[in-house]
């Protein structure tokens, strides 16, 4: 079964207090610069929310981190299904955008019985159209603007800033962007849910939406080293799948007891957008930039003695957890998982 989600292109949180959010993002993480717009009946048209036309006001913010773009809004009333999602869940990551054309997406998913759940028309020239996946876990966004809709500009650092079309304003200012600190993170490479059951998920994944093969392994303190939570010494217990879409890692995680911050999560928000894992030049001094910032490590554990995943306490600062990995030079591969779906047809 082919599927129609062939890459990652943006990932969208909504938050309290977009202009906060953003100068925290630039100031101290040095992502940005941010294209800041106001969004209302009189740039978006056409929209529905829930099947039933209407209209919503909202600030949204858009910045780069590789080929990921991240989208931060504000909702300024209660008629959207951001407001729906921080009155329900509060701040963080409410949708996943994908490459697809929104024709293939409407008629794929109506063959599943899924329709959207909020769309309109930016301009008159962007399309965008939001799916709730309840069976994926999350909500996706698909978007077709017009050739040309997008221009942008740039520095002599790999800056890149949208300005057209032309944002109400731009964080930092642009002759303050050559003064940006350097990014503490290169790329967003990884978009981890947590589930009930990660076993169930995945075949849903592969076997409906055509997303997969999937490789399962299980965590604990078997194959797990230096366990933290929270800077004290405790072991945890998960699995997880993982698989790709595109060049986007996705991985599908259960806590297999009340110990991690997996599950502290699945107990407070219910399932859902996990975290963000980055790319990162120097794990050591990304650590060290951190703490000069205040964020300290939430989760960490050395998975067979050579691979370090290292949770970010960042979601008061970035309003979601992040993750880096810290790689020793020993390390060659992955061990053989504990489970691969679906199996090869020469697998026993």
């Amino acid at each position: 079964m082919e599927t129609i989600f062939k890459s990652v292109s943006q990932v969208g949180l909504v938050v309290k207090d977009l202009r906060k959010v953003i100068s925290t993002y630039a100031d101290k993480f040095g992502i940005g610069p941010w294209s800041i717009w106001e969004i209302d009946s009189s740039s978006v048209k056409d929209i529905k929310v829930n099947n039933k036309q209407t209209n919503y006001k909202a600030l949204e913010a858009v910045a780069f981190m590789g080929k990921v773009s991240l989208r931060i809004i504000e909702p300024l009333d209660d008629n959207s299904i951001y407001a729906e999602f921080l009155n329900e869940k509060g701040e963080g990551i409410h949708h996943v955008t994908y490459d697809i054309s929104i024709n293939d997406a409407v008629d794929y998913l109506k063959n599943l019985n899924i329709t959207e759940c909020q769309s309109g028309n930016w301009f008159g020239k962007n399309q965008f159209v939001y799916f709730d996946l309840k069976e994926l876990k999350h909500i996706a966004r698909v978007s077709e603007p017009e050739e040309e809709f997008y221009k942008y500009n740039s520095n002599g650092n790999g800056r890149k800033w949208i300005i057209e079309p032309e944002p109400k304003e731009i964080y930092p200012a642009v002759e303050k962007i050559d003064s940006m600190v350097e990014p503490i993170f290169k790329e967003i490479t990884q978009v981890a849910y947590t589930v009930k059951n990660t076993d169930e998920v995945i075949k849903v994944y592969n076997d409906k939406y055509g997303l997969g093969p999937w490789q399962i392994w299980e965590y604990d303190e078997n194959n797990v080293q230096d366990m933290k939570v929270h800077g004290k010494d405790i072991d945890f217990k998960m699995r997880a799948g993982a698989s790709y879409i595109g060049e986007t890692s996705i991985e599908i995680v259960t806590p297999n007891d009340k110990k991690s911050i997996y599950f502290e999560f699945l107990d407070k928000y219910g399932e859902g957008i996990h975290h963000l894992a980055y790319e990162v030049n120097d794990p050591d001094e990304t650590m060290k930039r951190l703490k000069d910032i205040g964020v300290e490590a939430s989760m960490i554990g050395t998975w067979e003695g050579n691979f370090t995943f290292i949770y970010l306490g960042t979601e008061e600062t970035m309003k979601l957890v992040g993750e880096i990995f810290k790689v020793d030079p020993s390390f060659k591969d992955f061990p053989d998982p504990v489970k691969v779906y679906p199996k090869k047809q020469n697998d026993s």
